[in-house]
């Protein structure tokens, strides 16, 4: 199959090398196949896009027919840098937080240790 864009021939190659399809039987079980593959870039073309965000895992969820990859990665200022390989299930996209330095400090009283002894044993 050769497609009528730009590159089409790439794209097809591509599509024939790596490209796959799966078919699901119900929205539930789309949601838990996302999330398990979790992905680097999910676009999501449906009428209730942003309700059934809320349910998904990925690096970065693109919601409805104008928001392509190429406007997260080029256009909207989005980090560019995000979790591949599955990763998206545990890490996120980098961020400035990413380059600061966070300290936790603990202070306790004596009667606050003493309410928490038996659990730090």
């Amino acid at each position: 199959m050769l497609f009528s864009v730009e590159r089409g021939e790439k794209v097809s190659e591509s599509l024939a090398k790596f490209g796959f399809v799966i078919v699901c039987s119900s929205m539930d079980e789309a949601i838990c196949l996302v999330n398990q593959f979790a992905a680097e870039h999910l676009e999501v073309l449906t009428s209730n896009a942003k309700e059934l965000a809320e349910k998904l895992t990925a690096g970065l969820i693109l919601l409805g027919p104008y928001s392509p990859v190429a406007l997260s990665d080029y256009g909207s200022g989005t980090n560019h840098v995000l979790p591949t390989g599955g990763f998206a299930q545990s890490f996120s996209g980098l961020s400035a937080f990413d380059f600061m330095r966070r300290v936790s400090i603990i202070e306790s009283t004596k009667v606050g240790l003493e309410r928490v002894k038996d659990s730090i044993r």
